[in-house]
């Protein structure tokens, strides 16, 4: 990676006159972030600032720390403007213009600790919130309006400078008003149930949302122009996040982090926000995360976290960069040596500018700035203690950065703040159009600057590519896609703040594979069949994504034959795949069609149903038949969300009752030794409200069910709505043994129901759980549910007691379909049965049982032959189902599966000379050209349609519909002749 420019060494000056007050941050993870203030703190140490970021100026305060800062839009001739609120000693705001240091103006603020500012893009709207008093001021710094406020309020000003938004904190309810800038009364008030801690309106002014902590803990979604709630139930963890969410310019996309350690992405659907994803933001090397700050581009397309991990050392910090399609990340950025306080993102996504504590001894940089291509840093900036404010300018050219004069976590004032110019006079850009022979969409062509590492961008649909902030120079230009022949463009000249422009257009290498299928829903594994190539070729290439936005990376496999098995595909993912055939000198042909597969979810459920049985001996040891009679539930970390992924069928829970007890066993496949603090946890939301209790009524919470090394403890911890937990005390005369008598961990335990605070008091006879498997105190091989948030009962999964132990129904809609390509499968397909306790189904075929997991099987069958299909369901206990009807079909007749339509392959088109036709199928058909007033204009006859061409030289250009005719079926196309 080539970073530039200049270096800057700055040496500070140790004061060491006029004592002042100081604070330092303490991150807890229960008890979450405590500021801590001191009188009479001369603390600020001199340091060496260094860094290869581009700064323009940087300014050192003796008394005030960096706060909020602000890189404001600007019209094409108007300099960039700026804005840094200087908090604790000496408050004030300072607005800036141009590339000078010194103040344009300025607003005295008078509070003892800290003030909040905000600001619309634009600048023209600063609000300023300090304990009791709310200012408004114009872009100039002039004071215009006047509020009385609490200590706690947000402010967001609209970016079409129409008016303000003001959150202040009442008792523990939020009142959210809107004002005009031509009036001190409010348009409208609504009051939400929470206490404010973020605030934010979309760049287009049409959705506002307020998140709220404790109690609610939630992020409320309001009507801008009446206050009226549209959304209340997007729940977060606990506390608040460092950064207010984040919404894309048209609201569309909703982003935010907690300290669940999770990152949500949502989006709009019309009337609210639903779920795109949620995933896990935990660093490999933590203990647990908090998800702090946060950003997202204009358009929606990619998405930031910044996280404050808890190590054995102290603190740590990591960036997560997401494609918005994507919950897996484009690329991560760990250590970061403390909090990764605040985000922001260029416009377009093209730049992230990251600001964290840094490392305590200052080891490394507390300001980051990456390429949205990478994780290698683009700028770093390392100072003597913390940067926790960051802001892009929206065109990604300027960044303003400010912070604290000694680490967030020493106790100490004074700070410090940095304008860094990112797009400068020895960066330019590259921009251009790909033209893909015979296509219509020109998607996903790599165009890369030789040279220089992870200098590319992928063209989009109409093969538009622009790549900004490349170092001055002269390049080699690589333009590539699979399928197609590689050009490379030399002598390519990149200007300082100018753009250069290319174009190119890339032919294909031979045919697409066709007739690609993939199992959905079966077995561990996707299975995958194609269409032979039929020619010369060294072996097939097999590609998959996870979205179908995305581009197709490096090969997951190769296969001699046309047919592949994925075993690393995860359950509840789905999964896109595309193969080539490998033609030898760096030849390859283009990716087939597209097939989506998955594995089964099956095991996947979301209640227990804990039957009615024997009591069981509790000795740690399964015997024979002693768990037999009981519901099994499969509790594996099959994601790995904690550790290693623990496949399908790792860990089980068996669950049954008797005599008014709850019998439980966890058997443990992947942990062969017990060691101290081996651990099962319940989390349990006794009356299955959905909720747990308010703080003082210990009726709810967690049992710890532990071994001790010489023994067993089971304790019991009350847990409240708030999220905060009351004094875990010791359940006596428990019934708990651990074992390894089968060359594993096998644990058992029974809890009784009952009046005692620390027993089982379920309503109609069912409660909300979670369970977990924890090893030697910090290696977790189990969840159930997968992706719970501890302290939120919404997220548990449902257990019924006292269940009457039944077979499971009888599948349903029993279906085959034959695939007659090079070699003859059949598809047999069936309705999922409803059961919290399905451990397979049985198929049966001729005289044959096959054993399936999920409701797809794919099977070789033979021509000419007779086959009788029957179905049944199992569950753990081995109780059968009824069997299906039966199913009887020849493949010497006829099946078309209309899947099976969708892979003909009809281009170029528009075409001009000839039309290709790929597909699967090898029967005779009839080809018939129909113009736009429906006259037949081109006839012919062709013995197959796997790789065979049509001539329309002789068309006359405009559109035409394309018949196909066999005699299983009609296929219509229209196509375009140019």
């Amino acid at each position: 990676m080539k970073k530039f420019l200049l270096s800057l060494t700055m040496v500070f000056v140790v004061l060491c006159a006029n004592a002042q007050r100081g604070y330092k941050t303490v991150y807890n993870p229960q008890k979450g972030r405590i500021v801590e203030f001191s009188d009479n703190v001369i603390s600020q140490r001199g340091g060496e600032t260094k860094g290869d970021a581009n700064v323009v100026w940087s300014l050192s305060e003796e008394y005030a720390i960096g706060d909020n800062v602000y890189a404001f839009d600007i019209d094409d001739n108007e300099d960039h403007k700026f804005a840094i609120n200087w908090s604790l000693n000496d408050p004030r705001i300072d607005g800036f213009t141009g590339e000078n240091d010194s103040p344009t103006w300025q607003i005295p603020t008078t509070t003892g600790s800290f003030t909040t500012h905000f600001a619309n893009k634009s600048g023209n709207i600063q609000i300023t919130a300090e304990e009791t008093v709310i200012y408004v001021s114009d872009g100039n710094g002039n004071i215009t309006k006047t509020h009385e406020c609490s200590e706690n309020s947000y402010a967001a000003a609209r970016n079409d400078d129409a008016g303000y938004y003001l959150a202040i904190r009442t008792n523990n309810n939020t009142e959210v008003s809107y004002y005009t800038l031509d009036s001190n009364t409010a348009s409208w008030t609504t009051t939400l149930a929470g206490n404010v801690v973020g605030m934010s309106i979309s760049a287009e002014c049409n959705r506002l949302v307020v998140s709220v902590a404790q109690p609610e803990e939630t992020i409320y979604v309001l009507e801008p122009e009446t206050g009226d709630i549209l959304q209340d139930d997007i729940y977060y963890y606990d506390n608040s996040p460092t950064q207010s969410p984040a919404l894309s310019a048209n609201g569309d996309y909703l982003a935010f982090s907690d300290f669940s350690g999770q990152g949500t992405l949502m989006h709009w659907n019309g009337e609210r926000y639903e779920l795109v994803w949620k995933t896990n933001i935990t660093s490999s090397y933590a203990s647990s995360s908090w998800g702090c700050g946060n950003a997202i581009s204009a358009d929606g397309k990619y998405v930031a976290f910044g996280t404050l991990d808890f190590v054995s050392s102290g603190y740590d910090g990591t960036v997560f960069f997401f494609n918005s399609y994507s919950p897996i990340p484009l690329w991560t950025y760990e250590n970061c040596g403390g909090q990764v306080s605040e985000l922001s993102m260029a416009s377009d996504g093209s730049l992230l500018a990251v600001a964290s504590d840094g490392p305590v001894d200052n080891s490394g940089p507390d300001a980051i700035i990456f390429r949205k291509q990478t994780n290698e840093p683009y700028m770093e900036l390392n100072t003597s203690g913390s940067l926790t404010n960051i802001d892009l300018s929206t065109d990604g050219k300027y960044c303003l950065t400010a912070g604290k004069a000694v680490h967030s976590t020493t106790m100490g004032w004074g700070g410090n703040a940095y304008l860094i110019k990112t797009g400068h006079e020895n960066v330019g850009t590259l921009a251009g159009e790909v033209i893909l022979s015979g296509e219509t969409s020109h998607k996903d062509v790599t165009v890369t600057i030789d040279g220089i590492d992870n200098y590319y961008e992928l063209t989009d649909e109409d093969g538009i590519f622009n790549i900004r902030f490349i170092p001055v120079g002269t390049y080699n230009v690589t333009v590539s896609k699979t399928g197609y022949v590689q050009q490379t463009i030399d002598n390519v000249v990149i200007n300082g703040e100018t753009t250069t422009t290319i174009s190119c257009t890339l032919e294909p290498v031979g045919m697409p594979l066709t007739g690609l299928h993939a199992t959905i829903n079966s077995n561990d594994k996707v299975f995958l069949f194609w269409n032979d190539f039929g020619g010369s070729f060294e072996h097939y290439a097999v590609y998959r994504k996870d979205a179908i936005e995305a581009a197709f990376g490096e090969p997951i496999g190769f296969s001699e034959e046309n047919a592949y098995y994925d075993d690393t595909a995860l359950p509840t993912k789905q999964y896109f795949y595309a193969v080539t055939a490998i033609l030898g000198d760096n030849m390859e042909t283009p990716y087939s069609n597209i097939a989506e597969g998955s594995v089964s979810t099956d095991f996947i459920v979301t209640t227990a149903d804990a039957y009615q049985g024997t009591a069981a001996t509790i000795d740690g040891q399964k015997g024979t038949d002693e768990w037999i009679d009981a519901s099994v539930v499969d509790i594996s970390d099959f994601l790995g969300n904690s550790n290693e992924i623990e496949p399908a069928g790792s860990v089980l829970f068996y669950c049954k009752t008797n005599n008014n007890k709850l019998y439980g066993a966890v058997e443990v496949f992947t942990d062969t030794e017990l060691e101290a603090d081996d651990c099962v946890a319940l989390y349990v939301d006794d009356n299955g409200n959905r909720t747990f209790p308010p703080q003082g009524d210990d009726s709810e919470g967690n049992y710890w069910l532990t071994y001790t090394g010489n023994g067993t403890s089971m304790t019991y911890r009350p847990i409240y709505e708030n999220g905060s937990v009351g004094t875990t005390i010791d359940v006596f005369d428990q019934e708990l043994a651990f074992g390894t008598v089968d060359g594993h961990v096998f644990v058992e335990f029974s809890l009784e129901f009952g009046d005692e605070t620390y027993m089982l008091s379920p309503i109609n006879d069912k409660s909300g759980f979670y369970i977990y498997y924890r090893s030697h105190g910090s290696d977790y091989h189990a969840y159930w549910p997968y992706d719970v948030s501890t302290f939120d009962a919404s997220t548990y999964n449902m257990i019924n007691y006292n269940v009457q132990h039944n077979a499971p129904e009888t599948p349903t809609n029993l279906e085959a379909v034959v695939c007659a390509g090079d070699d003859y499968y059949a598809i047999i397909t069936w309705d999922n049965v409803e059961s919290n306790d399905l451990d397979h189904y049985n198929i049966y075929i001729n005289n044959e049982i096959i054993e399936v997991k999920g409701n797809m099987l794919v099977t070789d069958v033979e021509y000419n032959t007779t086959y009788n299909v029957k179905a049944t369901a199992v569950d753990h206990s081995g109780l059968e189902s009824e069997e299906s009807e039966i199913i009887t079909f020849s493949v010497g007749d006829v099946f078309i599966s209309e899947t099976l339509v969708s892979t003909l392959r009809i281009f170029p088109n528009p075409a001009s000379s000839t039309i290709n036709i790929c597909s699967n199928f090898n029967d005779y058909a009839e080809i018939n050209m129909y113009d736009i007033s429906g006259r037949i204009v081109k006839r012919c006859s062709l013995n197959n349609l796997q790789n065979t061409s049509v001539d329309v030289e002789n068309l006359i250009p405009g559109l035409y519909i394309m018949e196909i005719i066999t005699k299983e079926m009609a296929i219509i196309k229209k196509i375009t002749i140019k």
